[in-house]
């Protein structure tokens, strides 16, 4: 038995140095979060609208800073999404990142998003509500083909409710997320 233990111990090191590398590249590889994860906000629909009123000034400056980043546009489109994160200060000059990030702190978005047909989704936190979740996002649409589109698209799937108009190019989205 002693003539197999070193032999056991050297065909687990393999595995156990592959699984630490797959822990590491995981943990390592996503982006870090602009604002901490325990400080996302769930609102519900009635304080996302009072959230809208509030900030709209700050909401309608970011929407645009963000629509106009040909570079976040190019990346959505070099690596075939349909959206793209605003995590990263390399789309935008110092200024408008510091008031996205300003954005980020005031309202405590899980995610600000730049949509490839010229959308801007900003999504919170879900909660759970009888037996499902909801959560409600702000979407931005700078024209009504767009606004169309993602009718369509998401109208498809029974957990897309509703595109609520609040103001201007602004909506509510609200997704029940069925558990």
């Amino acid at each position: 038995m002693k003539k197999h233990k070193p032999q056991i111990f050297r065909s687990l090191k393999i595995p156990t140095i592959a699984f630490s590398l797959i822990c590491l590249a995981a943990c390592c590889g996503s982006e870090p979060s602009i604002i901490p994860i325990n400080s996302i906000t769930v609102y519900t629909k009635e304080e996302l609208i009072d959230l809208y009123w509030e900030y709209k000034d700050k909401l309608n400056e970011v929407a645009e800073i963000v629509l106009a980043s040909d570079s976040l546009l190019q990346e959505i489109i070099d690596n075939k999404d349909i959206e793209r994160d605003v995590g990263s200060s390399s789309h935008f000059s110092k200024k408008d990142w510091e008031k996205i990030i300003d954005l980020y702190e005031n309202i405590r978005p899980l995610t600000i998003e730049r949509e490839l047909y010229g959308a801007v989704g900003i999504y919170f936190g879900r909660q759970k509500v009888d037996k499902d979740y909801v959560s409600y996002s702000l979407r931005y649409f700078r024209n009504d083909v767009t606004l169309e589109y993602y009718k369509y698209q998401h109208f498809r799937y029974r957990w897309e409710k509703d595109f609520e108009h609040i103001d201007g190019y602004w909506y509510i989205r609200t997704r029940i997320i069925p558990r």
